[in-house]
C-alpha cells in the first residue's frame, strides 16, 4: 500500500509528508515545518516540527480553543506551566491543556528540535500570518497580539 504523498486535497487519506517537504515558516527566527494541517487531519490535529536556536522563547500565554504536547527530538525545551519549570531532554514530553498558562525557551547553548502536536487542528492557520516573509519585518508586538487573538492566544 503506497501512502499520499501531502497535500491539500489529502483530507481522509494516510499523509506522509518527507522530510522538509511540509510548508516551513520563519517564525520570528524559529523554524517551523507544518507535517500535518487541519485539512489533512480533517480538523483534528496539527504537527509541527520546530527548529529553535538557542536563546529562542515563547512568553507566557494561553490558548483557548486547542491543547499542546511537546515532544523533545533533539536539545532541551525549559517550559513552565502552572507555576511548575519543567526541562524536557530528547524523548521526553509535556501535554499543556488549552487555558493554561504556559512559556517555553530553548535551554542550554545548542539548537533545539522538538515536535508540537496541536489539537484541534488551527494553529496551521496561526503560524503563516505571524510569519515573516521574504524581504519582510516581523509583525510588531502589537500586530502580534491582535493576530493572536484572533485565534484565541491571549499573551500576558
Amino acid at each position: 500500500m503506497a501512502f499520499k504523498v501531502s497535500t491539500p486535497a489529502a483530507t481522509g487519506h494516510v499523509v506522509h509528508t518527507p522530510a522538509g517537504r511540509g510548508a516551513i515558516l520563519d517564525v520570528m527566527g524559529t523554524m517551523v515545518e507544518v507535517k500535518v494541517d487541519a485539512e489533512q487531519s480533517a480538523g483534528a490535529l496539527n504537527l509541527f516540527e520546530i527548529v529553535a536556536p538557542p536563546g529562542s522563547f515563547v512568553p507566557p500565554h494561553l490558548h483557548r480553543r486547542e491543547d499542546e504536547t511537546f515532544y523533545v527530538l533533539e536539545g532541551q525545551v525549559e517550559a513552565e506551566a502552572e507555576g511548575k519549570v519543567e526541562l524536557i531532554s530528547a524523548g521526553g514530553s509535556l501535554f499543556l491543556p488549552r487555558n493554561g498558562v504556559h512559556s517555553w525557551k530553548t535551554a542550554g547553548s545548542t539548537t533545539c528540535r522538538f515536535l508540537v502536536i496541536s489539537n484541534p487542528s488551527g494553529m496551521d492557520r496561526y503560524f503563516p500570518e505571524i510569519a515573516t516573509q521574504a524581504g519582510m519585518s516581523p509583525p510588531t508586538p502589537e500586530q502580534l497580539v491582535t493576530i493572536s487573538l484572533k485565534y484565541g492566544i491571549e499573551f500576558l
